[in-house]
């Protein structure tokens, strides 16, 4: 197929007509051979071979279970971590320690939440989605109940630390499942979904948390039912995850006849006495070197360092807020869980507005540039999100500093948690287009420079706006993300030359090449030309 034909595999068909296909010089012919969506507006990308083991060809019903369990599972980290924000002070209180201090062990648990999503992505790449899955959530589980049962502050941060780093899988090879399972033209919705349940899940545990403490402020020891209500959750995200997922590893550069076998259930689901010959995937020598073979991409890099940017100030207010609310307020347990409601509301909108805007953005573009796609416009919808970002960050200094009404950082919180929502999917279906086989890589990295962010922010925020004052602190938080949204912009202009110099690696496993050039030597028809094509030649 020639290149300009391959240029239209994104487009619309029902809105081709004749002088755009002549323009373009698009083969009609080829393009209604393609295989299309079941309503027959969309081609299908990338085209599926006939192997019931490809998890394109899964029904729906079993995509839609394994994108619930995986997004579900998605929640349990930035839930835990935020859980701790409502148990400060009782545990100050408990173990005779400042709330600041007993905050270390929460940021040590944001930080590893990064690295854990890491380590997740590479040992995927070598082992398979489903196998870390299982084992990181179920070691998670343990440390959430050794969490739950600490006796002292030393148990609780050890805990704390190893919890974080097992319970990352979900949030990072998210990315890589929604690409296995999903076609191009539905995984932008299918991203939002995924990324709603893990931005909402950080504000849904401080409730939890809260209303448990509130139910009898005098018992300081109630904080223990807060993690142990958490390892209830993470437990429920085990089971969903051994329960209706599966392996989504398929390697589409292999020819169908040579596919490996996958083994039963129970092999695939642990790693355990999987067939010979089921080892197609990568060594760990490849998977790390895939790893930061991604994280030095311009594009990649610019996307972290804006995303980190804008984020760091989401888990910071966070998982700090009790401290400044209830000296300023005197808000108690109750207060402060009704309070966090804000970001759940806000986070539900933002999640709806994106679930609207993102598909008429794609859908406009294609229209406007005759089918061709063009990545960058994914991120029209971040330009659109970024002067409410501004917005609720400045307001939150100024109502803190001045002691303005409550409701005042209510409505500033919620404006400013609304764009982080609205602008996510818009980063992460940017770099999965630009660069589909390695969705992992980028999801691990987007979320390490959102922790990381976090993590500083969560080490460094009491003390510094203690010290400078809320409305210079805030303005400085302000001033950060304009800065990170200056990233936007320029991608949407050089993104085109950036992503020439700086293309894929690709999906080939350079110690098997040779098998594959023989096996699509001997005629097999080779299933991956189609997607190996098919963001390298957009526009």
């Amino acid at each position: 197929m020639s290149s300009s034909a391959a240029k239209q595999w994104v487009v619309r068909d029902d809105e081709l007509d004749e002088a755009t296909a002549q323009q373009q010089h698009v083969d009609a012919e080829v393009l209604h051979r393609l295989k299309h969506s079941a309503d027959g507006h969309h081609i299908l990308i990338p085209q599926p071979d006939d192997n019931p083991r490809n998890p394109l060809n899964w029904s729906e019903g079993k995509k839609w279970a394994t994108l619930i369990a995986i997004s579900f599972a998605a929640t349990s980290p930035d839930y835990g971590s935020a859980t701790g924000a409502t148990t400060l002070i009782p545990q100050g209180i408990d173990w005779g320690l400042s709330p600041n201090y007993v905050n270390h062990s929460q940021a040590g648990n944001v930080f590893m939440l990064g690295a854990g999503g890491i380590f997740a992505v590479a040992l995927s790449n070598v082992y398979g989605r489903l196998p870390v899955a299982f084992w990181m959530l179920g070691l998670s589980v343990i440390f959430a109940v050794l969490c739950a049962a600490a006796p002292d502050f030393k148990t609780f941060f050890a805990a704390r630390i190893l919890q974080g780093f097992f319970s990352a899988p979900c949030q990072a090879t998210g990315l890589i499942i929604v690409r296995d399972i999903f076609f191009f033209h539905s995984q932008v919705r299918k991203v939002n979904i995924w990324s709603g349940f893990f931005i909402l899940s950080p504000y849904v545990g401080p409730i939890i948390s809260a209303a448990i403490l509130s139910s009898n402020s005098e018992n300081i020891k109630l904080w223990h039912w807060s993690f142990g209500s958490y390892s209830m959750l993470c437990a429920l995200a085990f089971l969903g995850v051994v329960l209706f997922v599966d392996e989504t590893w398929y390697n589409r550069e292999i020819p169908e006849r040579n596919q490996p076998l996958t083994g039963g259930r129970l092999a695939r689901m642990t790693g355990i006495g999987r067939p010979k010959g089921s080892s197609t995937r990568y060594t760990l020598y490849e998977a790390w070197y895939r790893m930061f073979a991604a994280l030095i991409k311009p594009p990649v890099l610019a996307v972290c360092i804006s995303f980190g940017l804008n984020f760091a100030w989401v888990v910071g207010i966070n998982t700090t807020l009790p401290i400044f609310l209830v000296p300023l307020y005197g808000f108690g347990d109750k207060q402060i869980a009704l309070f966090y409601f804000t970001p759940v509301v806000a986070t539900i909108l933002g999640e709806a507005a994106a679930h609207v805007i993102n598909p008429r953005i794609q859908e406009w573009t294609l229209k406007r540039n005759h089918g061709v796609w063009k990545p960058e416009n994914r991120l029209i919808v971040n330009l659109m999100a970024y002067p409410f970002c501004l917005l609720g960050l400045v307001l939150i200094g100024f109502a803190f500093e001045h002691h303005y009404h409550y409701m005042l950082i209510s409505l500033a919180w919620g404006i400013y948690v609304f764009s982080i929502m609205l602008s996510t999917a818009g980063y992460y279906q940017y770099l999965l287009d630009i660069y589909p086989t390695e969705s992992g890589e980028l999801a691990a990295w987007i979320n390490f420079a959102r922790v990381i962010g976090g993590f500083t922010v969560s080490y460094t925020i009491v003390d510094f706006v203690n010290s400078q004052g809320a409305i210079k602190a805030f303005g400085i938080f302000a001033g950060l993300s304009t800065i990170a949204s200056l990233f936007v912009p320029a991608l949407m202009y050089w993104g085109p030359s950036l992503r020439e110099a700086y293309p894929s690696v690709g999906l080939s496993i350079p110690s098997k090449t040779a098998s594959f050039v023989s096996s699509s030597a001997s005629g097999e028809k080779d299933t991956s030309s189609m997607e190996k094509t098919e963001m390298h030649q957009i526009a």
